[in-house]
């Protein structure tokens, strides 16, 4: 059901798997930090993950809503398109971002070489 992005992939080029592509769009994998003085991407969390600092509490659902928040607006997608599929009470999240196909740039900073 899911494909990881490979054809555009060199064989000398090694990739972070902390994203892959499925049929709905694309699964991005999160280490997230809560009660942070502000809301930030930090950088990979154990290779696998993006670790991102969120200024909401994990109360009532509020650090949730804050990284939809943080995400739609920072990939230009409406908060709809962004869902935490996975993870809704850990620190590590999935998300999907909803009719995306290629990595945002945002992230591509955290792409393994």
């Amino acid at each position: 059901q899911y494909i990881v992005i490979l054809s555009t992939i060199s064989s000398t080029t090694q990739m972070s798997s902390f994203y892959s592509v499925c049929k709905n769009g694309m699964r991005l994998q999160f280490y997230v930090q809560p009660n942070a003085k502000a809301t930030e991407l930090i950088g990979l969390y154990d290779s696998d993950r993006i670790k991102v600092k969120l200024q909401a509490p994990p109360v009532d659902g509020k650090a949730n809503k804050e990284l939809i928040k943080f995400l739609s607006k920072s990939c230009g997608l409406a908060k709809s398109s962004v869902q935490i599929v996975k993870g809704e009470t850990s620190k590590e999240k999935t998300v999907l971002l909803e009719g995306v196909s290629e990595l945002p740039h945002l992230f591509q900073d955290f792409m393994e070489e």
